[in-house]
């Protein structure tokens, strides 16, 4: 299966808690950076609320702290 989702982040700390949970359940995934074009395949994005601004997609799913990146996972999978 082709990754759908792609994780756009530069904050260490999000991309360990939202890759550690991706991985964990054997879900495919690209890692960009806010800068990096998005291929059209990609149905969600995942990113942090300070670089939502700057990413260009229709669909972009917000991590926040305190919120289990479980649940943000699960959203994904859901849109995917």
């Amino acid at each position: 299966m082709r990754a759908k989702i792609a994780v756009v982040t530069v904050s260490g700390k999000a991309y360990y808690l939202i890759v550690r949970e991706l991985k964990k359940k054997k879900v495919p995934f690209i890692s960009l950076t806010p800068n990096d074009p998005i291929a059209m395949e990609i149905k969600v994005v995942l990113t942090t609320e300070k670089e939502k601004p700057l990413i260009n997609h229709e669909k972009v799913l917000t991590f926040r702290e305190g919120i289990e990146p479980e649940v943000l996972i699960n959203q994904a999978l859901q849109i995917v």
